[in-house]
């Protein structure tokens, strides 16, 4: 009987052990589990930062700002609040932080919860701070790459869109007669992915308001839309294609001049193609260059293949009225 005891204790015992061994093992597994686990998502988060980062369409401000700093940081830190035109509506790019910029870094300070009274000197409010400076770069990073977008980033740091006082005035009207065109201009900015915005309407025309006035030296950029006969619409610009050299397009401005302009050549660029000679000129004159949307629609990302550009010049001593 105490043999059969001492038996039952002993493979209890062991089944004791047995199952004790087999929840270490268990807890050893579930810790290796989470260990991977945590350490994937450590990984996923610094692909996500590192990727976000390399293809963002701004580049990352790396240090501190107060008004009257300049440079390139400045440029950048301009580009991304002219993203949101409620906080920068004057969306001046000049790499000079003026008035205008520490008004629209108090606007992205109070939106975001930073701080939204005070001055820069007691609370930081109006000034790129450590906390604003951080704020800044992490939302930087959420903004993918767009050729358009980064050719204006880099021309304005080249200094090649300078944004010095205007010679010319806005455009209102743009006709070209040669494909029956006779539209109201509207003026856009760039969009939250960083690309040339768009007006809404399939008739009118959008005026790059960043860039150049139609008649002033350097490039100017209107855009309209191309539909291409899709889902029986018309559009502005269907018929774009047609337009040769020594086709004349004429642009109003808000002071009613009329400026004529004269087709030089047209180009068609793949969607990912560089894109800065659309947006800059180093021959000291004064083009226009319309741009819209051509080749095979693609409806998974809701777009074209490719862009159409016409370039144009400017016509000496051709100022008048419509």
């Amino acid at each position: 009987m105490a043999s059969a005891t001492k038996l039952c204790y002993s493979i209890r015992y062991e089944a004791e052990q047995t199952k004790q061994i087999m929840n270490n093992a268990t807890s050893v597994q579930r810790i290796a589990h989470k260990t991977t686990f945590f350490w994937g998502i450590a990984w996923v988060i610094f692909f996500v930062l590192f990727f976000f980062q390399a293809n963002s369409a701004i580049a990352a401000i790396t240090g501190q700002l107060d008004f009257g700093s300049s440079g390139s940081d400045v440029v950048e830190l301009q580009a991304f609040l002219a993203l949101n035109t409620d906080i920068y509506p004057s969306v001046r790019i000049t790499g000079y932080f003026d008035v205008l910029t520490q008004s629209a870094t108090e606007r992205f300070q109070t939106a975001q919860g930073i701080v939204s009274q005070g001055t820069p000197e007691t609370t930081g409010y109006g000034r790129v701070g450590p906390k604003t400076l951080i704020r800044v770069n992490k939302l930087i990073y959420l903004i993918p790459t767009d050729p358009i977008r980064s050719s204006l980033v880099s021309l304005v740091e080249d200094g090649v869109v300078p944004l010095d006082p205007p010679t010319a005035g806005r455009p209102v009207h743009l006709k070209i007669p040669g494909i029956n065109v006779d539209s109201v201009v509207e003026y856009v900015g760039m969009t939250s992915l960083g690309a040339m915005d768009m007006t809404k309407s399939l008739d009118n025309v959008a005026w790059f308001k960043l860039g150049k006035r139609p008649g002033e030296n350097g490039s100017a950029v209107i855009g309209g839309h191309f539909s291409g006969g899709k889902n029986g619409n018309t559009s502005v610009f269907d018929n774009l294609y047609k337009l040769r050299p020594g086709d004349k397009i004429f642009v109003e401005d808000d002071q009613g001049n009329t400026i004529t302009f004269v087709v030089r050549e047209s180009r068609r660029y793949d969607s990912k193609a560089d894109a800065t000679d659309i947006f800059s000129s180093n021959d000291g004159k004064a083009h226009l260059n319309i741009i819209t949307c051509d080749g095979v629609w693609n409806k998974y990302s809701s777009s074209y293949s490719q862009r159409l550009v016409v370039f144009t010049d400017k016509e000496q001593n051709k100022i008048g009225q419509f």
